[in-house]
């Protein structure tokens, strides 16, 4: 890690100087071991901390927090690369719905038990989970997001006809899609959280539609780092908001039994459908989640 650090420095040592780029030092790549010491995640760390806008890196600097600083920071150039005359709040949106559709892609794989996920199956997911501003053809949506800077190209497979080719794609590494699996569940679960509080003088059931069409296929169990990642999620809220979130795993808990039907996502299926895994994955991760978020 020295070695290499001394060398990035180095060869940008001009633009350092500048200050256009802003040197990482050993002693602050040191302070994440886990990440650095494998290569690629030390080129995503040093890209990260090469941008001068960007936060610098913190001793007491939570992973969770860093793969959000460099998702946030990369889907930014994602979007800039399209898009150069934003409004800021047209940016920021644009940027949270990429950060969307990346979730998207880690939940595909995770769902389907797979490491990789082909064009034409992440593009149905975009389309049955309902963002697709129109009705796109789902190889298309998917050959949209997986061409860019997260994914690597595995495999391809030619159908009958020689246009019609199906392409695989895995992330870069696997803990952006346990990092993005996580946060959204934490994120979700905030919002039905507020939204329960809201209503709760209410006679009605939390609506945990997307909650339960995400996470009945596997359970979280089999990714440890998603969980690692959802505590040190988890923890960052208020000790207000983290009790509501209990409450509502608990109600969820208690109810998932009885949990009304609903074709809102429907189309969302990674998995043939088996009625009764879908309520052992569910409930499943929903104990997991509660058991791990109350400590």
């Amino acid at each position: 890690v020295s070695t290499w650090l001394a060398t990035w420095n180095h060869v940008n040592a001009q633009a350092i100087s500048a200050g256009a780029v802003r040197e990482l030092t050993t002693e602050a790549a040191l302070r994440h071991i886990d990440l650095v010491k494998q290569p690629l995640l030390l080129l995503m760390l040093a890209l990260y901390s090469a941008d001068p806008t960007s936060q610098p890196l913190n001793l007491d600097l939570s992973s969770a927090d860093l793969y959000r600083r460099i998702l946030d920071n990369f889907s930014r150039r994602e979007v800039s690369k399209s898009i150069s005359a934003f409004r800021t709040d047209e940016f920021d949106a644009a940027v949270s719905d990429h950060l969307w559709r990346l979730s998207v892609a880690a939940f595909a794989m995770f769902n389907r038990g797979r490491q990789d996920v082909s064009d034409d199956e992440l593009g149905a997911d975009l389309n049955a989970l309902g963002r697709a501003v129109r009705a796109a053809a789902a190889v298309d949506l998917g050959r949209k997001l997986i061409g860019q800077f997260f994914f690597v190209y595995v495999a391809e497979a030619q159908r009958h006809d020689p246009d019609d080719t199906r392409r695989s794609y895995e992330f870069l590494h696997a803990t952006f899609g346990e990092y993005l699996i996580a946060s959204y569940i934490v994120e979700l679960l905030s919002e039905m959280a507020s939204s329960s509080k809201l209503a709760r003088f209410s006679t009605h059931e939390p609506d945990d539609q997307l909650l339960y069409a995400l996470l009945c296929h596997q359970a979280l169990a089999t990714r440890k780092t998603t969980l690692d990642f959802a505590i040190q999620l988890a923890g960052e809220f208020t000790p207000d908001k983290r009790e509501l979130i209990l409450s509502l795993l608990d109600s969820l808990i208690v109810s998932y039994r009885r949990r009304p039907s609903s074709d809102r996502y429907a189309g969302y299926s990674p998995m043939r459908i088996d009625h009764v895994r879908k309520l052992a994955a569910y409930s499943a991760n929903l104990v997991l989640l509660r058991v791990m978020l109350g400590g």
